[in-house]
C-alpha cells in the first residue's frame, strides 16, 4: 500500500464524501485496489485511507443494527471470527460531481446487494470476487452522518494520505472461495497420499486451481471443475499409487464439503488419515458460506443481465 506519511485529518461529512471499510477477504488477496481502481473510473476518488484491526467490540457496534439478539448469534460470530483473521482498510471517498444527493447513496447502491449472488457486473461486491453474504468485501454507510458514527465506532480519528495502489492487482492471497479451498485441500492430500508421481493428476490439478482461483469465476465453473475433478480420480485410481481407491474417497469427499454442502467438520474428518488438516481461515470460508448455500452461476450457465446503476458521474 503506497501511503505517505502525511496525514489528511480526520473525515468531514458532507454530500460529497463517503466512507466504505474493506474487509480481511479483500484485503488478504489485495482485492481491494482493484475496486478503488473501478470506483475512480467513476470519478470517485480516494482522500484518505485508514489501516486498521477492528476488535469484536468494535465490530459489534458498526453491524450493531443488524445483530439480531443480546447475545451473539452464530453468523455474527463468523463476522467476529473474519475481521480477527487480517487487516481491514477504511477509505475516505470523495467526488466533485454527483448525479445522486449524496456519494453515500451512490456507494450504497454501487456495493451491491449484501448476498453477492444478486449481484451483477458493476457492483463493487462483483468487483471483488465476492461469493457469501459474509465474507462480501466491502461496508458502506447508509448516510454521511452514519459513516461518521461508524468511523467513531471503528476508532478512526485520522486518515493518512494515499497516492494510489500502483501496480498491485489483487487475486493473491487466501482462498475466499469454497472452490478453491477444495482444490487447495485436494493439493495437499495429494502431496500426502501418492507415493508415486501422477504427472495428469498434477496438470489436472493445475487446471482446477486456475479455475477455481478466479477472482470473477465463468457460470456453470462447479460443472467444469466436477470434470477435471472426475479426470483426476481416474489418473489417480488407474495408477493404483497410494491405494489409488482410498484417494479417490478422500478426494471427493473434500470436493462435495467444499461445493455442496460446505461442512468444514466433515472436510476435516475426511483428510485426517493422510495428516492433512484444514487451516482456520479454510475453515471461516466454509461456514460463511454454508450461510447462502451453492451459488446458482455455479451451475447456470446463463449471464444475468446488469441492473441500471447510478452513474457517479
Amino acid at each position: 500500500m503506497n501511503v505517505v506519511h502525511t496525514g489528511v485529518g480526520p473525515f468531514v461529512p458532507g454530500p460529497d464524501s463517503g466512507f466504505v471499510l474493506f474487509s480481511p477477504d479483500a484485503t488478504g488477496s489485495g482485492r481491494q485496489w482493484p475496486a478503488l481502481r473501478y470506483l475512480g473510473t467513476l470519478g470517485i476518488r480516494v482522500k484518505g485511507v485508514a489501516p486498521l484491526r477492528p476488535t469484536s467490540e468494535q465490530i459489534a457496534a458498526l453491524y450493531g443494527k443488524n445483530r439480531r439478539g443480546r447475545a451473539p448469534e452464530a453468523e455474527d460470530l463468523l463476522v467476529d471470527r473474519l475481521f480477527a483473521a487480517g487487516p481491514s482498510l477504511a477509505c475516505w471517498l470523495v467526488s466533485d460531481h454527483l448525479d445522486t444527493p449524496s456519494l453515500t447513496d451512490t456507494l450504497r447502491a454501487l456495493k451491491g446487494p449484501s448476498d453477492p449472488a444478486a449481484c451483477h457486473p458493476g457492483h463493487l461486491r462483483h468487483v471483488l470476487g465476492a461469493e457469501n453474504r459474509l465474507m462480501n468485501g466491502v461496508h458502506s454507510s447508509d448516510s454521511p452522518e452514519e459513516a461518521l458514527a461508524e468511523l467513531d465506532a471503528l476508532g478512526v480519528t485520522e486518515f493518512q494520505a494515499f497516492t494510489g495502489p500502483g501496480d498491485e492487482t489483487g487475486g493473491t492471497g487466501p482462498a475466499t472461495s469454497a472452490l478453491a479451498v477444495a482444490c487447495h485441500v485436494r493439493r495437499r492430500v495429494l502431496d500426502a497420499a501418492l507415493d508415486v508421481p501422477v504427472p495428469e493428476a498434477r496438470s489436472l490439478q493445475n487446471q482446477a486451481e486456475e479455475l477455481a482461483g478466479r477472482r470473477i469465476k465463468p457460470a456453470g465453473v462447479l460443472t467444469s471443475l466436477g470434470a477435471l475433478w472426475d479426470r483426476q480420480h481416474a489418473a489417480v485410481e488407474a495408477t493404483g499409487a497410494g491405494n489409488g481407491r482410498a484417494v479417490v474417497d478422500c478426494l471427493a469427499q473434500v470436493a462435495e464439503a467444499c461445493s455442496v454442502r460446505f461442512d468444514a467438520d466433515s472436510l476435516t474428518a475426511a483428510t485426517a488419515p493422510y495428516g492433512v488438516t484444514p487451516s482456520g481461515w479454510e475453515d471461516l470460508v466454509l461456514r460463511c458460506q454454508a450461510t447462502t448455500g451453492v451459488p446458482a452461476s455455479w451451475h447456470n450457465p446463463a449471464e444475468p443481465e446488469p441492473p441500471d446503476l447510478p452513474a457517479a458521474l
